[in-house]
């Protein structure tokens, strides 16, 4: 049997843009879930990936009852891909996964691997083999929303530091980063939105470079519903142009998270560098925005974490987390600092490997298990 987008025969989860019979995925481990008892099932898929991406290009996966397995390599217990799906060819591609026994009924997830700002992923079709039908799955009571950088999205956690290896979006998984495990492990759902390089005062900035750069901040995508994927369909977008676009949908924001958890400061260290005016400034943009964080999610819980890979701006967060408190008493706010990574447990770019991503989740984790429970 054969399935497009519409009909309600699979459950979302995460922010999407639909266009001319396509679903396009937008953040990292935005999800498609259905039950089946076919043992096998096709995937048509829809890509760009037109514009010097050939080692950026879109990646897809594929998990069946939501599998883990330990790895003895990784030290950690990672997603069981049973499909691992790169999208070099821009255009639709037809990939035919095989489930398992036919008559058994099956979770199947179909996730983005691959970033937000690196080539468009769309899914087209879903067809069974035989008479065999698809159904949404139920959706966990609660779920957790994650905003942050690099580190959210898993970049380079499938590779090594000392390989020499350069990023590509077949290094990066954020099904084995820690806000996926950390969920996971409370058993919530997740949404993130996630960006490589991001920031709310400044973007990575090179060691080499005085001035903050600003091409797209965090605050020009939370509030929207997915920017780049609407930039890149009407043929406006341009890498490194900064705002994306002008005519960006707003996010409903209709369904309330259980917390959620901010993940940035990372590359805005890059550029304020112990430099008390530059942390001044990034107290300033990170207040403002968290506090559109509160206008749109109102009541719910705010976790910041920090501290993986630098910590120069932990005592800011630490006062903006008191200040926080203090202007919106009602609801709960912590801040976690999020034990450094060694050498050992680095991937590729020094981000943190498996290892450590599985390790930071547990304390996040424990964390969140007190604000939302």
């Amino acid at each position: 049997m054969k399935y497009d987008i519409s009909g309600g025969a699979f459950r979302k989860s995460g922010r999407f843009t639909e266009k001319d019979g396509v679903l396009y995925f937008a953040y990292s481990a935005n999800y498609i879930e259905f039950e089946t008892e076919a043992g096998e099932v096709t995937l048509t898929f829809v890509t760009d990936n037109d514009f010097s991406e050939v080692e950026h290009p879109s990646r897809a996966a594929v998990t069946v009852n939501n599998g883990r397995r330990w790895s003895e390599k990784e030290e950690a217990f990672e997603a069981a891909l049973l499909s691992d799906i790169l999208l070099e060819e821009p255009g639709e591609t037809a990939k035919t996964v095989f489930l398992g026994a036919p008559g058994e009924t099956k979770t199947v997830r179909v996730s983005k691997l691959s970033e937000a700002h690196y080539a468009l992923f769309g899914l087209r079709f879903i067809e069974t083999r035989g008479d065999y039908e698809i159904r949404p799955t139920k959706a966990p009571e609660k779920f957790i929303e994650f905003v942050g950088d690099s580190l959210t999205c898993g970049y380079g956690n499938e590779g090594r530091e000392d390989s020499g290896e350069p990023f590509s979006t077949a290094t990066e998984n954020p099904l084995d980063a820690f806000a996926v495990l950390a969920a996971e492990k409370l058993g919530t759902d997740y949404r993130l939105v996630s960006w490589s390089g991001i920031g709310t005062l400044s973007c990575y900035t090179p060691p080499e470079e005085s001035r903050p750069h600003r091409g797209i901040l965090m605050q020009d995508l939370y509030p929207y519903n997915a920017p780049l994927n609407e930039a890149r369909l009407s043929g406006t977008y341009k890498s490194g142009a900064g705002l994306i676009t002008d005519d960006k949908t707003p996010y409903g924001f209709t369904e309330k998270p259980a917390a959620v958890v901010v993940t940035l400061g990372t590359n805005d260290e890059s550029y304020t560098r112990s430099i008390k005016e530059r942390e001044e400034d990034f107290a300033f943009v990170f207040g403002h925005f968290i506090d559109e964080i509160h206008k749109l999610n109102p009541g719910v819980p705010l976790l910041f974490c920090h501290g993986l890979c630098e910590d120069t701006l932990v005592p800011v967060f630490q006062r903006l987390t008191e200040n926080y408190q203090l202007r919106h008493p009602e609801c709960p706010i912590r801040f976690i600092r999020m034990p450094q990574q060694q050498k050992e447990g680095r991937g590729i770019d020094g981000h943190p490997n498996k290892k450590v991503h599985l390790q930071t989740a547990k304390c996040l984790a424990a964390e969140l298990e007190k604000i939302i429970f």
